[in-house]
């Protein structure tokens, strides 16, 4: 026993001096004496959890769970390691099992925090964020996931002074990250930039952070930091940060011109994601014909109800002006751009405004079968709810949820006053920018992965909309996005007369607004219209035949 003991406080020391390979010597010494030691195999998986080889750390993991079911460091361990797998739905029931045993566990709060800040579930990250900081207010990794429950909960300001005064005391790569997307958000993109610089720094191999980094203006490494991160790349074995620094790649060589690298790191990206999600285009086909079912007959809707603000939905696929769109509205003094709300998804009771996993049949089939008169009622109650805890002074929001154009039916029966803005724009274009951004949730948005599944998606989103254009006419105001950034004033002008909104010269310089934007556009409102963005496919014109393809497409 003493030797048992001898040998797991050495291993323990090297462990904690980051020399790995010394470590798991030690570990193995130590089951040779005892296979079942509890200590030694969860800390051999926690090196294989390291290293990346996320199936090997489970096994120990789980093995190690045998021998100690009344703790709560095994369930916490495999939680983390489908976290980093992205299969959020374990990696939460994990983490649930954790706080189960012991609901104080700081690990298993703050890694179910980031959990929730990554599922953009505001108010469960900013809970059990809370919950941390208040047991452990000293505790790193708390004021950490602190900083990011604040940030996605848009208190930018507060999350910045936080993740400042932590990096003064406690360097970290995750720190330095979040503060990279809290400037980011801010507008501030020169600290954004350094941020995410830091970060990188001490953490090289981390897929997401480099990706970050890759993406600012700012960032124009050398030819041999480019073999570097090409070294960096050939290393990694874990498949989503290998697809993360792909995109990375592809923004770093799409900067230099040099298109056919650049490509080759785009798809390379896409093949791994498309592989983890393996969309079914047959499952929303489904879904979106069961949401028109529901709304066939009921295209008169309700003129007389009152709400509590005026409200502006602006809808679309992503990446196809929306963020622009709100920009130019949210610089009217009259206006509170909210951003991405996803309080009509949860108001109709939808768990996503996707069908992948059929998770939103049960409610489809309620809503065809049922009187929906007093469940428009509920779904205005609880989205009003919801606005009212933002404690906006502004009388009139917009919500630029892209996606709540699957939703329109249920916007004109609930909020019949609202102005609905569609945003169109080039398919190519449109197509080509959503294959080369990542998503929060990458299940959600699992179409945009292969091109001949991206492009069927644009098509049935098109026979949605009009569908929705046929059933509510020209109360739906469909803009175009090469006719605005052709036309700025002109469009800008009819804008606002659509949204009932007088005039005003800022919204031609929405540029300039100060407002924190969280979209992937956000660096690019930054800045005047530009039309570097118009036929951007051209330059991988010979690589998107499967996507014209899909898309029907004729120049």
């Amino acid at each position: 026993m003493k030797k048992i003991n001898d040998l797991l406080i050495k291993a323990v020391q090297l462990h904690q001096q980051n020399r790995l390979n010394d470590a798991e010597k030690k570990y193995k010494k130590v089951l040779v004496l005892n296979l079942n030691e509890p200590t030694a195999l969860r800390h051999l998986g926690m090196i294989y959890h390291t290293r990346g080889l996320f199936e090997k750390s489970l096994n120990f993991f789980y093995k190690a769970l045998e021998q100690s079911k009344t703790k709560p460091d095994c369930y916490n361990n495999i939680g983390s390691v489908y976290f980093d797998q992205g299969q959020d739905a374990l990696a939460e029931e994990w983490f649930n099992k954790s706080l189960y045993v012991n609901d104080k566990y700081i690990p298993a709060l703050n890694n179910i925090a980031q959990l929730y800040a990554k599922k953009l579930d505001k108010e469960n990250a900013l809970i059990f964020a809370e919950k941390a900081k208040n047991i452990q207010p000293s505790n790193p990794f708390s004021i950490n996931a602190y900083g990011l429950a604040l940030l996605i909960n848009n208190r930018v300001d507060d999350s910045i002074q936080v993740l400042e005064n932590l990096i003064v005391s406690h360097e970290s790569a995750d720190a330095y990250s979040n503060l990279g997307a809290a400037y980011r958000d801010k507008g501030d993109l020169k600290k954004s930039f350094k941020n995410y610089e830091k970060a990188y720094s001490l953490k090289p191999l981390d897929g997401q952070i480099f990706r970050n980094l890759s993406h600012s203006k700012f960032y124009d490494p050398s030819i041999d930091e480019i073999k570097e991160l090409e070294s960096y790349f050939i290393k990694i074995t874990n498949d989503e940060q290998k697809a993360m620094y792909s995109f990375g790649l592809h923004n770093v060589y799409e900067k230099n011109n040099d298109y056919e690298k650049s490509f080759f790191y785009l798809d390379k990206a896409n093949l791994i994601l498309d592989t983890q999600t393996q969309f079914d285009l047959d499952k929303e086909v489904i879904f979106f014909d069961k949401i028109k079912k529901i709304f066939i007959n009921k295209s008169k809707e309700n003129k007389t109800q009152k709400d509590i603000k005026k409200k502006i939905f602006i809808v679309g696929m992503p990446r196809s002006g929306t963020t622009l769109v709100e920009q130019i509205l949210a610089s009217h003094s009259k206006v509170y751009g909210c951003g991405e709300l996803d309080y009509l998804t949860k108001a109709t009771s939808f768990n996503t405004l996707s069908n992948q996993g059929n998770e939103n049949d049960k409610i489809l089939e309620s809503y065809i079968h049922d009187d929906n008169s007093q469940i428009f009622e509920k779904i205005k109650d609880e989205y009003n709810s919801s606005i009212q805890k933002l404690e906006i002074k502004e009388n009139i929001i917009t919500d630029k949820m892209p996606h709540n154009f699957v939703l329109i039916g249920f916007i004109k029966n609930t909020f019949p006053q609202a102005k609905i803005v569609y945003c169109d724009r080039d398919p190519l274009d449109t197509c080509l920018s959503l294959y080369k951004r990542t998503f929060v949730h990458k299940y959600f948005h699992s179409y945009v992965y292969d091109q001949k599944k991206l492009g069927e998606y644009y098509l049935l989103h098109k026979k949605l909309m009009d569908f929705w254009i046929n059933l509510y006419g020209s109360s739906i105001y469909q803009i175009k996005y090469e006719d605005l950034i052709d036309d700025q004033e002109k469009n800008t002008r009819d804008l606002l007369a659509y949204c009932d909104l007088e005039w005003e010269d800022q919204c031609m310089e929405f540029y300039k607004s100060k407002r924190n934007v969280k979209t992937a556009s956000n660096e690019q409102v930054r800045q005047p219209i530009y039309k570097d963005s118009l036929k951007s496919w051209k330059k991988y014109d010979t690589k998107l035949d499967d996507l014209k393809k899909a898309l029907n497409y004729n120049e």
